[in-house]
């Protein structure tokens, strides 16, 4: 079904809205994604078609989102921060940022057998464990990005301000806001054999599993103690230099009296 989306979600550039319309966008052959400042959340759905975006008016303190029903099988989730190419109309920098992205089925392309077992015995709080994360999703995005780019599909609504030059007054009108906060509720390689593992090696290396995860941790905290330890051994170079040359001038002071 993939590989044939452009078909039946045609291309729809994101146009502002007016005010309380919502408008859906969706992008074809994406290439210059970015994808960064990955973290790992604790769960809050595991909807099938939930685009974690939470909606606390709904039922404040209860419901995280619009789902009616949820499934708890993943403990976490990781999110994400993206920034895509628009239109300058949308964007002076011609990058539109979403915050917050979250979506599993995004996440299952880096795993090879599903999420579940490196989540299993991954601790959110460790950061080397989320730097081999945001490695790999960083490494996804661009092979993707060289190839035939991503499938970009989501919703935005106009939102309403009040009048800053009606400040105080209680029956200022509501106007339309400037400001867009996009939905992206699909994200996905738009060609799927870029992410076929039996056809593309480079794709195959970056997959992980439980195995291939704690050797990445274990080898990235190899990597920071090396570092460290050259720090270290740099640092103390620089202090016995520094003491030569004071000794050095201490002689020559001594040998001038």
């Amino acid at each position: 079904m993939e590989g044939k989306l452009a078909n039946l979600v045609p291309s729809s550039p994101l146009l502002r809205p007016n005010e309380g319309e919502t408008k859906y966008f969706a992008y074809h052959g994406v290439k210059n994604l970015v994808v960064g400042a990955s973290s790992v959340e604790c769960n809050s759905c595991g909807g099938r078609f939930c685009d974690r975006q939470a909606v606390a008016d709904l039922n404040p303190g209860q419901v995280p989102c619009g789902c009616f029903y949820r499934r708890d099988n993943y403990k976490y989730i990781i999110e994400h921060e993206l920034r895509i190419p628009w239109e300058k109309s949308i964007s002076v920098t011609n990058l539109l940022k979403v915050p917050k992205f979250r979506s599993f089925r995004f996440d299952q392309l880096i795993f090879r057998d599903g999420c579940q077992k490196v989540f299993s015995i991954l601790d959110p709080g460790d950061p080397i464990a989320c730097k081999v994360l945001r490695s790999h999703v960083k490494k996804l995005v661009e092979l993707v990005n060289k190839k035939h780019g991503w499938t970009i599909v989501g919703w935005t609504r106009t939102g309403q301000v009040q009048d800053d030059s009606e400040a105080g007054n209680r029956e200022a009108f509501d106007i339309a806001s400037e400001d867009l906060s996009p939905h992206v509720t699909y994200l996905q390689p738009s060609d799927e054999s870029d992410v076929d593992e039996t056809i593309h090696a480079e794709y195959k290396k970056l997959l992980l599993t439980e195995t291939s995860f704690l050797k990445a941790m274990t080898a990235e905290r190899e990597r920071l103690e090396k570092e460290a330890n050259y720090r270290e051994l740099e640092a103390k170079r620089a202090r016995m230099e520094q003491e030569a040359k004071e000794e050095a001038k201490k002689a020559r002071t001594t040998g001038t009296t």
